[in-house]
């Protein structure tokens, strides 16, 4: 996430498919870490959502999640 932050700080357009793909990249990692530890990845996605949409309750803007403080 810092490093689309930076991208887009230096007024850099993002490539959609690119990140699509990067994306795809740290999905398949998330997928092979809940495999060697025995995690359910259904169970851990669906309470991440739950969560993204508790915190987000008006819907999920991704330009604004990207420009928002760090807690």
């Amino acid at each position: 996430i810092d490093i689309v932050k930076k991208h887009l700080a230096q007024g850099h357009e993002l490539d959609r498919e690119k990140l699509i793909g990067e994306l795809g990249d740290i999905a398949w990692y998330l997928a092979e870490t809940a495999t060697v530890l025995d995690v359910d990845l259904e169970e851990v996605l669906t309470r991440n959502i739950e969560k993204l949409k508790r915190r987000y309750p008006e819907g999920f803007d991704s330009a604004r999640s990207l420009n928002r403080n760090e807690d």
